[in-house]
């Protein structure tokens, strides 16, 4: 894969890479289908401290359910401290694209209704995502 040469050559070269490396590699490897070569950089994002970057972090669960792996795309925005409406989204997407659209309109439902919730209570940290799912929910 030619974008996988290029960073390695990039890095041979002294040249740093960052969240935008990291995203632009994850979007080539969806759509070459390369599950292995996307979790060699789930692993490398999170040696540099990116992968929870939104960007970085929508993309490898994007990645995740584009290249089969489903479970690992959710298991990661379970274990995720922070959620947003593009987070959301992209699960959204998720469930929608595996057929499981009933599972996304109860994340949806439970996860907008508590978040809003406890951040209107002054309970942010109640708000983070952990927080908001049901149980067994993975």
């Amino acid at each position: 894969m030619e974008a996988l040469a290029l960073f390695n050559m990039m890095r041979e070269n002294g040249f740093s890479e960052d969240f935008s490396t990291v995203f632009s590699l994850l979007c080539a490897c969806t759509c070459i289908g390369g599950l292995g070569h996307g979790k060699q950089l789930h692993a490398h994002a999170c040696k540099l401290g990116v992968s929870k970057d939104v960007i970085v972090s929508t993309s490898l669960i994007d990645m995740y359910s584009k290249c089969g792996s489903v479970d690992d795309g959710r298991q990661l925005f379970r274990e995720l401290e922070f959620c947003d409406t593009i987070l959301l989204n992209s699960m959204i997407n998720v469930y929608c694209n595996s057929g499981k659209v009933q599972d996304h309109l109860a994340l949806f439902n439970i996860c907008t209704f508590l978040i809003d919730f406890y951040c209107k209570c002054g309970c942010v940290d109640l708000g983070r995502l952990e927080n908001c799912l049901p149980d067994g929910e993975s």
